[in-house]
């Protein structure tokens, strides 16, 4: 929430904010807070430069930060290496947020959609929110992917 209001300061509306410089806020300080793990992990972004509805910020910011931190925690244990990618585009009217990792992916017995995890269970809920829907491949590691429309 606090970056979101920093952006709003910094903005020359006040009904959007530049995703880009949002979610890099988002993976800075996530960055600093897993500091020890993300030394084993390479994170590749590529964020557009498009406004970002107020409406649509704060629920695909949590969903952010929920996926990356778990991208942090589990997708490479007992000090593995590996790389993650977090990506955010607005195609033909819709945004698409992909936040994925070439990790050991999720255990077989995981469905996320009924997934008992908080963390899992929110990004469920903040997909529905923005009237959008989520996609796992997990052929190479995890890879989520929401799109949701760009506008209402």
């Amino acid at each position: 929430m606090a970056i979101i209001h920093e952006k709003m300061y910094q903005s020359e509306y006040l009904s959007s904010i530049n995703a880009r410089e949002y979610f890099n806020s988002i993976i800075t300080e996530l960055n600093k807070a897993y500091g020890s793990l993300q030394r084993l992990t390479n994170i590749n972004v590529k964020v557009d430069d498009v406004s970002l509805p107020l409406k649509y910020a704060v629920p695909s910011g949590l969903i952010l930060n929920e996926l990356l931190t778990n991208a942090l925690k589990h997708s490479f244990p007992d000090g593995q290496t590996g790389e993650i990618m977090v990506e955010f585009h607005k195609r033909n009217n819709r945004f698409v947020l992909s936040v994925g990792d070439n990790g050991v992916g999720l255990p077989d017995e995981v469905d996320f959609r009924k997934a008992k995890s908080m963390g899992l269970q929110l990004i469920n809920i903040l997909t529905q929110q923005l009237k959008g829907e989520i996609n796992l491949d997990q052929s190479k590691g995890t890879l989520f992917k929401i799109t949701f429309p760009a506008t209402r």
